[in-house]
C-alpha cells in the first residue's frame, strides 16, 4: 500500500473538475453509449482490482489481465470515437507493459501515477455515462510516457529475452530462438 507521502505522482496534472455544461454532449447513439459504458466499466473494474493486488506486492510483474483491460478499453473507446479515453488507455497499456521489463517496477511514484490514471479514467467514464465528452489533460499522457522509459527498460540478462508475460525465453547469439529438441 502506498504511503501518503509516497503517493504523489512525478507529474501532477490539474484535476478534471470543470463544469459538465461547458463540455459538448457525446455524439454517439444512446444504445451504443450504453454498450460502451457497460464494457468500459468492466475493464475499469479489472484495472482497479489488478492495481490493488499490485499495491500489495509492488515488485510483482504486471499481470496480463491488467494491460489487456487497458488495451481493450482503448480499443472500444477508439471504436466509438471517444479519442481521449482511447489515447489515455493506450498510454496506460504501454506503460504497464514497459513496467515488466524495467529495473525498478516497484517505483512508488510510478505506481501512484498509474493509480491516478485509473482514477482519471473512472472520472472520464462517469462523464460519458452523463452523455458528455470527457475532460482530458495532455499532461497525463506525458506522465505515462515518462514512466519506465524505453532506455532503461531492458533489465533482461544477456542471452534471455522476456515475453509480454515476463517469462524468459532463451535466445541464440544470432537473436533466434533455439529449436526444441
Amino acid at each position: 500500500v502506498l504511503a501518503p507521502e509516497d503517493s504523489a505522482p512525478a507529474v501532477s496534472p490539474p484535476p478534471l473538475t470543470d463544469s459538465l455544461t461547458d463540455r459538448p454532449r457525446l455524439s454517439i447513439a444512446p444504445g451504443l453509449a450504453d454498450i460502451f459504458n457497460d464494457e468500459a466499466h468492466a475493464h475499469l473494474d479489472t484495472l482497479a482490482r489488478e492495481f490493488s493486488l499490485l499495491e500489495l506486492c509492488p515488485a510483482d510483474p504486471t499481470k496480463h489481465e491488467m494491460y489487456r483491460a487497458a488495451h481493450t478499453l482503448a480499443g472500444i473507446a477508439g471504436t466509438v470515437g471517444i479519442t481521449s479515453v482511447n489515447r489515455l488507455s493506450r498510454a496506460l497499456e504501454h506503460a504497464l507493459m514497459r513496467r515488466n521489463h524495467c529495473a525498478h517496477p516497484d517505483d512508488l511514484d510510478a505506481l501512484a501515477t498509474i493509480q491516478q490514471t485509473i482514477e482519471t479514467l473512472s472520472i472520464m467514464l462517469d462523464d460519458i455515462v452523463g452523455n458528455h465528452e470527457p475532460a482530458f489533460d495532455e499532461t497525463w499522457m506525458d506522465a505515462l510516457v515518462a514512466l519506465y522509459p524505453a532506455e532503461v527498460v531492458s533489465a533482461t540478462p544477456t542471452g534471455v529475452a522476456a515475453t509480454g508475460d515476463a517469462v524468459p525465453v532463451l535466445v541464440t547469439p544470432a537473436g533466434e530462438t533455439p529449436a526444441e529438441e
